[in-house]
């Protein structure tokens, strides 16, 4: 099953507020203390394993055997869509770029010395006239077009070939019979154009490689191949997303619990669940209960309750698999992820997050991680 390239992937605040993420952490580039907390704390995890079960907090601690079943996990299968990064796509988003860059082009910049060729990005004055009458929607001013990208109806852009900047001219155009406006539909037009500049492509490419971080780009065929490169690997994130969501579903349905889980660990999930819905209502202005009525549909503690208790058996089923399969994680190796981990992430060191690590936050998410990965290595993906 294929998606098209127009389908924009929503997601919801549920989803948002997933409670697998990493804890954030601290900037070991601004200060080594953050490496420090995470070696001299490492070793208090091992014996957090070591923890009873009534007592636990994590899944990590718990004899997780005696809570959980999969069987047959490894014959698992999932169905995912798939997305094709298409030529059509490419040259959509690429037109899509130009012409939400090129405004920011001084006009001063733009070339008026030759007339306007195939490929060209030109400023453009155009009125459209019925009858001798303006029609809605066919005039605008400083309106960047990119010839050859047929945007408008068919004998518009190669009208303007050969068109000199500064001067105007007469395009006499008929509308497709199947125009999507009554009232043009099939008509005889004339558009009054007068095309102000070529608006250079190497300044809209240098506008690109700032607003996209990329390195440096040269034309608009290197723009092509730098969008289709950013596009691809979003989308490969995305699939990756839905892949890891699909087998979390899989496994519920798949898992036999088998006795409940201890009350502690169930507070400390809801207290997160709670947590993380706090800090996106403090991002939209709001409190708990309105943001998960408005957005969500139900109450807050519903949503805490519900979502925590999704999230606990999931954690749990990733670390029945991690048992299943040896996966484990050795203090060193887990002061060694820590430290990792908040080199990249760029949190302030200074940060609340930083002063409470807590090793086990992160050996159950970096186990969860690494049975997913095992998962995805095994699944059978239907597209």
């Amino acid at each position: 099953m294929k998606k098209s390239f127009k389908h924009i992937a929503t997601c919801a605040l549920a989803c948002a507020l997933s409670l697998t993420a990493l804890a954030a952490c601290g900037n070991k580039n601004a200060s080594g203390e953050a490496a420090d907390n995470a070696s001299s704390q490492a070793d208090t995890a091992t014996a957090g394993k070591n923890a009873s079960d009534e007592n636990a907090t994590y899944v990590s601690q718990l004899d997780i055997e005696k809570y959980i079943d999969i069987k047959d996990y490894k014959d698992m299968e999932v169905t995912v869509s798939s997305y094709d990064v298409s030529d059509e796509m490419v040259d959509y988003y690429f037109t899509q770029q130009v012409s939400s860059l090129a405004p920011s082009v001084s006009s001063e910049k733009y070339i008026t010395d030759r007339a306007v060729a195939n490929g060209d990005l030109i400023s453009l004055d155009f009125a459209g006239y019925k009858d001798g009458v303006a029609f809605d929607g066919g005039t605008a001013e400083g309106y960047t077009l990119l010839i050859g990208s047929h945007s408008f109806i068919d004998g518009f852009e190669d009208g303007l070939i050969g068109v000199n900047p500064g001067e105007s001219v007469d395009l006499n155009l008929t509308f497709p019979e199947n125009y999507g406006q009554a009232d043009l539909a099939g008509a005889d037009v004339v558009f009054t154009c007068k095309v102000n500049g070529i608006i250079p492509e190497e300044e809209v490419v240098a506008l690109f490689n700032v607003t996209s971080g990329t390195a440096a780009t040269e034309g608009f065929d290197g723009m092509k191949a730098t969008l289709k490169s950013l596009i691809e690997k979003s989308y490969e994130s995305q699939y990756q997303s839905e892949l890891e969501n699909a087998i979390a579903e899989k496994l519920q349905e798949m898992a036999e619990f088998k006795e409940e889980f201890p009350n502690s660990i169930i507070i400390k999930y809801q207290d997160n669940a709670r947590e993380v819905l706090q800090q996106y209502a403090d991002m939209y202005q709001t409190d708990i209960d309105t943001l998960a009525s408005q957005m969500l549909g139900i109450t807050a503690d519903q949503f805490i309750q519900d979502n925590s208790y999704n999230q606990l058996k999931i954690d749990a089923a990733l670390a029945y698999i991690a048992a299943k399969e040896g996966i484990e994680i050795d203090d060193k190796t887990l002061a060694d992820r820590i430290d990792s981990y908040i080199t990249e992430s760029g949190i302030d060191p200074e940060s609340e997050e930083l002063k409470n690590l807590d090793p086990l936050d992160y050996r159950d998410s970096f186990i969860a991680g690494d049975a997913m990965e095992y998962l995805k290595s095994v699944v059978k993906v239907n597209k």
